[in-house]
């Protein structure tokens, strides 16, 4: 039964545990340091893309570390390229926003840039349940698509980048990554005490420099070829 004494935060993340993918290990360790705090968390995410073992069987619901893990399948096109991956972005906003109705309310939900627009289902959950929406930049759009060349047409850069502001000002809070992100959002207008930044992490006791010649990555590889 929950404690309703305890803070509760939803996390909509498109990767999460047991994934590789960086922003999955990023968010494992976000929500697990906050259930150690006692927050009570719970992480919506896709069925995992990136697995080192890619026969592991995933449950649809799991608890890991304190964290409650309910996952949503999506459509699994082609990662290497945009036509793959747009399907597969769509599909997973369609059953996040489906799941999140069935679901309880939590204090605060949590989105990311990743997959983009995603900031929508906080939107949606703030609307409908009086959730607080805080926005976790990662990527700004549409200057990331733009800069790789995959959206061209003025008009469209125009919409998406409506958009994206339109996420900014919905939010109760923005965290980005970096100072540069910040004030490229405070550019659009939004307020700064909107705004806190919170740079990415490591950990410190699982990631940490080595020589090159006991690097396990480099020496995996070097035996590929030999």
């Amino acid at each position: 039964m929950k404690n309703n004494s305890r803070k509760s935060l939803l996390i909509v993340t498109q990767h999460f545990y047991p994934e590789v993918a960086a922003i999955a290990q990023l968010m494992t360790d976000l929500a697990v340091d906050l259930a150690a705090k006692g927050i009570d968390v719970t992480v919506l995410a896709a069925v995992p893309y990136y697995l080192l073992t890619p026969d592991l069987r995933i449950p649809s619901q799991e608890e890991y570390k304190g964290v409650k893990i309910i996952r949503v399948y999506t459509t699994r096109f082609n990662l290497n390229n945009i036509l793959g991956r747009i399907p597969n972005w769509l599909s997973f906003h369609f059953f996040v926003m489906l799941k999140c109705l069935l679901i309880p309310r939590h204090d605060v939900v949590l989105t990311l840039t990743i997959p983009p627009y995603i900031a929508f289902v906080g939107m949606l959950i703030r609307k409908m349940k009086g959730s607080k929406f805080m926005f976790g930049v990662q990527d700004i759009y549409p200057d990331v698509a733009v800069e790789l060349g995959l959206i061209k047409n003025k008009i469209l850069i125009k919409l998406f980048l409506r958009l994206t502001v339109w996420n900014y000002k919905k939010a109760d809070k923005i965290v980005p990554i970096g100072e540069v992100m910040r004030d490229e959002i405070i550019r659009h207008g939004i307020r700064p005490e909107k705004i806190t930044v919170i740079h990415n992490w490591a950990d410190s006791e699982e990631l940490f420099p080595v020589k090159k010649e006991d690097n396990p990555f480099i020496i995996l590889n070097h035996s590929k070829f030999e």
